[in-house]
């Protein structure tokens, strides 16, 4: 039981330090001119998909995303995006 509840305890870690750092890492993106995005949801996991291979398909520049916040290198891209998916 105590092994289960420390790999609880590990994998809520590790999610919580991806989110920091990608909170800290997008931050300083969107300082340095890239373009953010946030979707109010991304609805059930079909939509979810649909979004990944829409955006490897049609986003032309680098692009970072997590859960539902997309974060462009190019602005085009991110109007692209919204017109789409907002």
């Amino acid at each position: 039981m105590q092994d289960l509840e420390e790999e609880i305890k590990n994998q809520f870690s590790k999610e919580l330090s991806d989110e920091i750092d990608f909170e800290i890492i997008a931050g300083m993106m969107i300082e340095m001119g890239w373009h953010l995005v946030e979707l109010g949801t991304l609805g059930n996991n079909k939509r979810a998909v649909d979004i990944k291979y829409w955006c490897d398909e049609h986003v032309k520049n680098k692009f970072i995303s997590r859960g539902h916040k997309f974060i462009f290198s190019d602005a085009g891209d991110a109007i692209n995006f919204t017109l789409v998916w907002r």
